[in-house]
């Protein structure tokens, strides 16, 4: 992403999330019309809890910050009003007591969304929509519409005002009837998923339906997953759920699934219930930026093979290879890792990866087969080399960057030890893992509960990986683990300050890097 491009999204985001947001005054909620108009076809919701998010931004600081200054500035030279907004919400008329919503359809002929807002002053509201020549209002049975020739539209009536894009070859009139209707019938609040799931108290929700995704899947996706045992009945709806919260020193989500059990019991076959193997003291721990993990349940995923009929084909694409999957299966122990160092030997970055296995014979016999296809060559004591592939690990880490990266020795290693397999990117890591002379990787052990208690997990070091996100603050955030469990998935920002809520640190951290880029917009 180039500066100027990068430097516009944060202005974008800086100016939404401040719109919505300044000059909230009560955490006291009356009925929510504006949850209600928004339509049952949408594809993904929303929310943002107004009333906790102020509670957590500090107006005065980011209102002196030169971001927001510079911001100003700029929107004053493209429409005035803009910035009359931005130093006074409070005239936009927007109801900011009240919790907006965020919605986006699914339908390929019908993409739009855009902000359900609650009103506190239609007047005024109105009056803003003039000073920005939007274009004519017209006015039917008490709702006000503006739209543009590229879909672009804005309509309201006296209690909500309904912000959206996209609809350049739909009716504004059936827009228009359906958001403002008041039928809770319309409505996605009916949704009983919905229901469930967007009552939690929680700075951000949003909620995910799948159907109108369902309704613009291809033919050859729907044969392929018919193939597999799963029919529309199954892929019809699955919902998923996920919320973000500003904590202090912390930013939390999570996401939810609530899905068919068809589907459940497919995806519960192809992972074990959590990682079985403590890689900590599996792989070297010096210089580790990053790292993560996964456990697959090769035995569940031959099974589930045999009952669906697709054993013969898969193990057609294994028997060219003289393995069968049955072998496999039963051979491979299924955890895995992935870790990256960055700038691990005079600032070249280095990767390991490591599987487990069960059955020594069939490790021995994949060796075999890599020497007699001339993946591997034989480097003595147990160490093999594999060609020109040292190098395509780091960049595939690295994203193709160089900057004392990417550069280094071309080839990679493979060695066998205790119960798993490895493939380095250079000989050095090859020969410390082979000797078991290393520091323990202690940061794996720091989010076991991460790496070691789930189907999937990993973490991200700020302060290690610097050389590759110059354009993060890691002097302010710490690091990121996730874990995916069965049931859903976590992810945790942390800070270095851990007595100032998250959010404010983060918009800090946008405006130091802002002061440090110095580029115009």
């Amino acid at each position: 992403m180039n500066q100027s491009l990068k430097i516009n999204f944060l202005y974008g985001f800086v100016l939404l999330f401040l719109l919505v947001t300044w000059s909230c005054k009560s955490s006291v909620q009356s009925s929510n019309k504006a949850a209600v108009a928004v339509p049952s076809s949408a594809a993904s919701v929303s929310s943002f809890n107004i009333a906790n998010l102020m509670e957590k931004v500090d107006y005065e600081t980011v209102k002196n910050m030169e971001m927001f200054k510079k911001a100003v500035e700029e929107a004053g030279n493209e429409q005035a009003v803009v910035a009359e907004i931005l130093q006074d919400p409070s005239i936009s008329g927007i109801d900011l007591a009240q919790d907006a919503y965020l919605f986006m359809n699914g339908n390929e002929k019908n993409a739009g969304g855009g902000f359900v807002l609650n009103l506190a002053n239609a007047a005024d509201f109105e009056a803003v929509v003039q000073k920005g020549n939007l274009g004519t209002i017209t006015k039917d049975s008490g709702i006000n519409l503006v739209k543009s020739n590229n879909g672009e539209l804005v309509a309201w009536n006296e209690e909500i005002a309904f912000v959206g894009s996209g609809y350049a070859e739909v009716s504004s009139a059936d827009i228009v009837a359906l958001i403002f209707s008041g039928d809770v019938n319309k409505s996605v609040v009916n949704n009983p998923s919905y229901k469930k799931l967007m009552t939690s108290d929680h700075d951000i929700n949003t909620w995910v339906n799948f159907n109108p995704f369902l309704k613009e899947m291809p033919p050859m996706a729907k044969m392929q997953a018919s193939m597999l045992g799963i029919g529309e009945d199954d892929l019809t709806d699955n919902f998923m759920f996920g919320y973000w919260d500003f904590k202090d020193g912390e930013m939390e989500g999570k996401m939810a699934y609530d899905v068919k059990d068809g589907l459940v019991k497919d995806f519960s076959a192809f992972f074990k219930k959590k990682i079985g193997t403590d890689f900590s003291n599996k792989i070297p721990g010096d210089y580790l930026g990053a790292a993560g993990a996964m456990s697959l349940d090769l035995k569940g995923i031959n099974q589930v093979l045999k009952e669906k009929g697709m054993q013969e084909m898969a193990n057609a694409q294994v028997e060219s290879m003289d393995f069968s999957l049955d072998e496999i299966a039963n051979g491979l122990g299924g955890d895995m890792v992935l870790a990256f160092y960055p700038k691990a030997h005079d600032g070249v970055s280095e990767v390991v990866m490591a599987m487990t296995f069960t059955d020594e014979a069939l490790a021995q016999k994949m060796v075999d087969f890599g020497l007699k296809v001339g993946a591997f060559s034989s480097a003595g004591d147990g160490l093999y080399k594999m060609p020109n592939t040292g190098k395509k690990m780091r960049k595939s880490m690295t994203m193709g960057r160089k900057n004392g990266t990417a550069e280094g020795g071309s080839d990679g290693w493979f060695l066998v030890k205790d119960d798993l397999m490895y493939l380095t990117s250079s000989e050095s890591f090859a020969k410390q893992i082979q000797s078991g002379k290393f520091n323990k990787a202690a940061r794996i052990q720091d989010v076991s509960e991460a790496l070691n208690s789930n189907i999937v997990g990993g973490f991200f070091n700020f302060e290690a990986m610097q050389s590759l996100v110059k354009d993060f603050d890691s002097a302010k955030f710490n690091s990121m683990t996730f874990s995916s469990s069965r049931e859903n998935t976590r992810m945790s920002l942390k800070t270095n300050e851990k007595n100032e809520n998250s959010l404010k640190t983060l918009f800090v951290s946008l405006e130091e890097q802002f002061k440090k880029e110095n580029i115009e917009l």
